[in-house]
């Protein structure tokens, strides 16, 4: 849940337990990205792997996510590929979002509450002004990591039902 106005003390570390899941979830993101950017150049007929890499590689993610979402709407023919894909565009899509809120955030505390955990992030460009505040547990993180998991074992298999040859 958002946090009102505090002012927090900000430490350059965080309760131990928080690091393997971000990390996790860091590092499933990349493969998420590399499905994603493997279902491109498949669907696009891309051998190239040079060419499909300049063509991709560089693609910010919020960028990269809704050029998925194109696929199904534009290039996939096959209506349960087509559902198959929105479906997957919107857990990628969620889980961007919490990866980019722990990945562009700042942990801080509020200083009266010492147990209170708070990822400080800037949620949009127009309203870098005032920072927005949530508490995440270690739980959420760790099922946040669990559900990238588990959506790059989805990416896995679609990738594999479209035929396109393992990144």
């Amino acid at each position: 849940s958002a946090v009102t106005f505090v002012i927090a003390t900000h430490r350059q570390n965080i309760p131990g337990a928080f690091y393997k899941p971000n990390g996790q979830i860091f590092a499933r993101w990349g493969f998420t990205e590399l499905y994603l950017q493997r279902i491109f150049w498949h669907v696009w007929g891309l051998k190239d792997v040079k060419a499909a890499r300049a063509l991709t590689w560089n693609i910010n993610a919020v960028q990269k996510v809704k050029l998925f979402k194109l696929l199904g709407e534009r290039w996939i023919a096959d209506a349960a590929d087509q559902k198959e894909l929105k479906e997957i565009y919107s857990e990628v899509e969620r889980l961007r979002a919490k990866r980019n809120q722990l990945a562009h955030a700042v942990w801080g505390r509020d200083p009266t509450k010492l147990g209170d955990l708070l990822l400080f992030y800037l949620p949009d460009v127009d309203k870098h002004i005032k920072p927005k505040a949530v508490r995440p547990t270690l739980s959420e993180i760790k099922s946040w990591a669990s559900a990238l998991n588990a959506l790059n074992t989805r990416l896995k298999r679609f990738h594999k039902k479209l035929g396109a040859p393992p990144p």
